[in-house]
């Protein structure tokens, strides 16, 4: 509890600090927090977040130039459970809420993957551990993530959390995390039916009631609120992912003219998965690993910094090669770093030259790469001790 406290007590000084310098709030008042941050105080003053005219006077009434606010026009682009989750931040001005946002996303993803690295290789902890922390803070992801203030702090520690505690054969708990992405669920709803379709029918139950448990009443509440919030944020959703801008999916790669071919290709990509889930029945741990980078490829609306999620496969190819010679675990751990540091800033500042993101959907087909090689270079049959249950 000593240490609990201790270290609540520096994040709060690191939140302090943060907010005297004036910063993240000096971008974060422009770009994707603010939408967040508005979007939840509307809420809380009964307004509703989806008219177009009231959003942006709430952004114009905090200094916000709206850079996030795209396309033009575009009210509140998430569903109202965001909103009334994150609600406790817009109870405190932009200039503490800036701060207390980004070193809350920093503490849970760093709080998630430290459980799952627990799980994982308990016996290679710190030196795993640090190999994957080192690759999480020099990728891309992160320092968007750092730069605007979306969800992909909020995404990696549910991802992370959920697969950890499946792992550790606790499915109820596993499902009740994974209702939280109740906040922005495209980027990993794939992943979810990918991997609940592989687990033992009674396993899969119990992970879709914990999802339930916690998703369900956040959903009755804002219906609540705004009975009709749900046709409301068809609109601007539908603005934003349908906005002619390749973004970094497969539905990126692919002309828009042959979106057909876009939704045959994703459709065959989730076929294979379950044909192989179903017929080779490996390991829950690779499914994981795998699920989630056939998600973020295939969904129709992404960017980059949803890519931070694939820190989870990342530790699983770790998993992989804990106990693997030094040459073939060197392998990997390079084909690691290439992935997640020169890679993703590479493709991220292709971006500016072409004028949007879609070649960045490269990204989770690479990490699937690493996750093949990682196999294939380690001969061990068991590298971890997984429950009896937890096979795909």
């Amino acid at each position: 509890m000593k240490r609990v406290i201790a270290i609540l007590g520096v994040l709060a000084a690191v939140v302090i600090a943060l907010a005297l310098i004036g910063w993240p709030a000096s971008n974060y008042r422009h770009n994707d927090f603010a939408g967040f941050w508005v979007g939840s105080r509307m809420l809380l003053d009964g307004a509703d977040p989806y008219d177009f005219e009231l959003f942006l006077a709430q952004h114009r009434a905090i200094g916000s130039q709206g850079l996030a606010i795209n396309p033009p026009g575009t009210a509140y682009g998430y569903p109202l459970t965001a909103a009334l989750v994150f609600a406790p931040f817009a109870l405190v001005p932009v200039e503490i809420a800036a701060p207390l946002w980004l070193v809350t996303q920093v503490a849970l993803a760093c709080t998630a993957l430290l459980m799952l690295c627990r799980t994982l290789f308990p016996r290679t902890f710190r030196r795993d551990a640090l190999v994957l922390f080192g690759i999480g803070a020099a990728c891309q992801p992160a320092w968007l993530l750092a730069a605007g203030g979306n969800l992909g702090g909020y995404l990696l520690a549910i991802a992370a959390a959920s697969a950890a505690a499946l792992l550790n054969g606790r499915p109820f708990i596993a499902g009740a995390v994974a209702g939280l992405l109740v906040i922005k669920p495209h980027p990993l709803l794939v992943a979810v039916v990918l991997i609940l379709v592989g687990l033992p029918r009674a396993v899969a139950l119990r992970a879709a009631a914990g999802a339930a448990a916690v998703a369900g009443p956040i959903v009755l509440v804002t219906l609540a609120l705004r009975p009709g919030w749900i046709a409301e944020f068809v609109l601007p959703f539908t603005r934003i992912a349908g906005a002619p801008v390749p973004r970094s999916t497969l539905f990126g790669i692919v002309p828009a003219e042959l979106r057909i071919v876009a939704v045959a290709i994703a459709l065959a990509v989730v076929a294979s998965f379950i044909v192989w889930v179903r017929t080779r029945q490996p390991r829950l741990t690779i499914v994981i690993g795998a699920a989630l980078p056939v998600s973020l490829f295939v969904i129709p609306y992404g960017w980059s910094y949803d890519h931070l999620i694939l820190l989870v496969s990342a530790a699983v190819a770790l998993w992989f090669v804990a106990d693997a010679e030094p040459r073939a675990r060197f392998a990997v751990l390079l084909a690691l770093a290439i992935v997640f540091v020169p890679l993703t800033w590479m493709l991220f500042s292709m971006a500016f030259v072409r004028g949007n993101e879609s070649l960045s959907a490269l990204t989770p087909l690479a990490v699937l790469a690493v996750l093949f090689l990682s196999s294939r270079v380690t001969a061990r049959a068991a590298p971890i001790s997984e429950p009896a249950h937890a096979t795909a």
